[in-house]
């Protein structure tokens, strides 16, 4: 899922077919600075038995951290 921002918004607004039927995702994190901390914590209380795995990894302007791009769960 990449919505350009809108990842959180679409989990929540998908909740409840998220807990019901656990698909596996695939979602952009490169959108948002909080992205890569925040999809992670909404995709844990949707279904605590998600494992995740990450995608390739960038760092963002500025920070000396590095970022995954996609956060894949299953």
């Amino acid at each position: 899922m990449d919505v350009e921002g809108a990842e959180e918004k679409a989990l929540l607004g998908g909740a409840t077919t998220i807990a019901r039927f656990r698909p596996k995702l695939s979602i952009a994190t490169e959108n948002l600075p909080s992205d890569p901390v925040r999809i992670p914590q909404i995709v844990r209380t949707l279904w605590p038995g998600y494992s995740q795995s990450s995608g390739p990894c960038q760092p963002r302007p500025g920070k000396p951290q590095i970022y995954p791009e996609v956060i894949t769960f299953r």
